[in-house]
């Protein structure tokens, strides 16, 4: 486990993150674990353990740029593989042991898939299973689940998969570099955690529909 390490974007998530490091610290080390506090109104170390690396934002600047500083922090410490978390409490700790025997496997990345649940909105359910489809048949992939913010890759491939998407819509870049670089992924299932209304946003159907757009241009460019 030393050469792994989890990565949380979090904003304005006071609220829920120390629960998420309280379930967290029972299977993972809290010194392999990187929060980037991305430009909140109170800093969020003030609510986490001094164990834990933080890097902030001075303003926000989104959860893909977040992501990049803590995944370029994490290599820059030695991590070998990453673990993405998101840090609304949505994501279960208690499926880390089943990301890092994928990655034991020789697994480049691991998708979460969220198994459907009744806190999710059932029109965001369906416009994720659609986009979901569609992404992974332009691209060579089958998951069921793009959209989901819970993954885990080796940093060797980091280059292959970085975005520069500043937003959610840095989740299905992920995606769509590692169809086109084909890397060998597999897909988890796990169980989602709706802890509020606002733990179960994330891509907005207008999100999607801009995406949808982006992804034919992707797909385009590959032609070219």
């Amino acid at each position: 486990m030393k050469n792994i390490y989890i990565v949380i974007p979090a904003y304005n998530e006071e609220r829920h993150l120390p629960l998420t490091i309280r379930k967290l610290k029972s299977y993972h080390p809290l010194n392999r674990v990187i929060v980037v506090d991305d430009g909140s109104k109170f800093p969020i170390e003030k609510f986490l353990p001094p164990a834990i690396m933080v890097a902030r934002h001075r303003v926000n600047l989104g959860k893909g740029m977040a992501l990049k500083t803590g995944c370029e922090l994490a290599i820059k410490s030695g991590a070998k593989s990453i673990i993405l978390m998101d840090a609304d409490g949505q994501h279960d700790p208690k499926e880390i042991p089943q990301f890092i025997r994928l990655l034991d496997q020789g697994n480049q990345m691991i998708f979460g898939a969220r198994r459907m649940h009744k806190g999710m909105p059932f029109g965001r359910l369906i416009f994720n299973r659609v986009l979901s489809r569609f992404t992974s048949g332009l691209f060579g992939l089958r998951l069921r689940d793009v959209a989901c913010g819970y993954k885990a890759f080796q940093s060797k491939v980091y280059s292959k998969i970085s975005w520069k998407a500043s937003d959610y819509s840095s989740d299905i870049e992920m995606v769509v570099h590692a169809g086109i670089n084909k890397l060998r992924c597999q897909e988890l299932l796990i169980d989602a955690i709706y802890l509020d209304k606002r733990s179960a946003t994330g891509i907005t159907i207008q999100d999607g529909i801009k995406l949808v757009g982006e992804l034919f241009l992707w797909k385009l460019r590959l032609k070219w």
